[in-house]
């Protein structure tokens, strides 16, 4: 009879460790997952903040659409103007866009280049669109005309 007790004690002791052990296996499961979310929302958190990085404050934009004829003149093309647009604020958004085209005239080379260094800038820029023109007969000069966008905060 006593064997039976210490037996029957036995089993039940077993299953309230194993009950504790599942319990505490799917706590830590729980837990493990939720460091993981955190993780991942961190990740999140950086990439949003990189993002908003390249979007330049209303103060910077002076130094940055001077730095375009800069780009230009780099890139051995001429410059005649620059035509902006009006600000213009974004629907359900903080940034406001401002656009504006830049008529230039060089090599196909050299405009290239341009495009290239103007893509590559470490601002959020976006050429919304290029119309080109040839500009004199039997030479290689040829107009652009690039329309571009940027935003700001």
């Amino acid at each position: 009879m006593k064997k039976n007790k210490t037996f029957i004690f036995f089993i039940f002791g077993f299953c309230i460790l194993n009950f504790l052990l599942i319990s505490l296996n799917q706590k830590n499961n729980k837990l493990v997952i939720e460091y993981a979310k955190e993780i991942e929302m961190s990740k999140h958190i950086k990439n949003i903040m990189g993002f908003y990085s390249i979007i330049p404050k209303e103060k910077e934009m002076i130094r940055l659409v001077s730095e375009l004829p800069n780009l230009a003149k780099n890139s051995n093309l001429k410059i005649s103007s620059i035509k902006y647009q009006p600000f213009k604020k974004e629907e359900q958004s903080s940034f406001k866009k401002l656009s504006f085209s830049i008529p230039v005239e060089g090599n196909y080379n050299n405009i290239r280049k341009f495009v290239y260094k103007i893509e590559n800038l470490r601002k959020l820029i976006k050429i919304e669109s290029i119309s080109l023109k040839k500009e004199k007969e039997g030479s290689d000069i040829i107009g652009v005309e690039l329309y571009v966008s940027t935003y700001f905060r």
